[in-house]
């Protein structure tokens, strides 16, 4: 106990031999430091998980399906050369109802549960690609706030 004692009183003579200027340094890098690692940790990017929405869809279903997700700012992805829309899992339920509400998708909803993908999701708001994880089928299209097409 005595050697903690020794080392506190070491650290308060040193904290107060420094000059108010250099203190008040101390002071706001303790706040500063933690608050930017906060932020980055926060920022990072992170993998979503995808389900598909619809799959089998025609040109007019995914124009029809797309301008409803844009219209709600859902990011998506399609795959398949447009017949199949992922979007990510949290949303995924709510939107099925909307789209049979609205009629939009005749066939095609429900797809089975092993159109699952995980998706690390690489946002690039110039370029707008994800890579596929373990899929090996390499790019796909996404579009989320931001992105643009390709």
């Amino acid at each position: 106990m005595s050697r903690i004692r020794q080392l506190l009183a070491g650290g308060n003579a040193w904290w107060h031999h420094l000059p108010l200027s250099d203190r008040r340094r101390c002071i706001l890098m303790s706040v500063l430091v933690p608050l930017a690692a906060l932020t980055a940790y926060d920022a990072r990017p992170r993998s979503e998980k995808f389900e598909a929405l619809a799959s089998g869809l025609t040109d007019s279903e995914t124009t029809a399906v797309r301008g409803h997700l844009e219209d709600r700012d859902v990011p998506y992805v399609l795959l398949d050369g447009g017949q199949t829309v992922m979007v990510p899992a949290e949303h995924r339920a709510e939107l099925t109802v909307e789209l049979t509400q609205l009629a939009l998708v005749r066939g095609g909803l429900y797809p089975s549960p092993n159109t699952t993908a995980s998706l690390a999701v690489h946002e690039s708001v110039t370029r707008g690609a994800i890579d596929l994880e373990g899929d090996g089928s390499g790019r796909a299209q996404v579009h989320a706030h931001g992105a643009s097409e390709q």
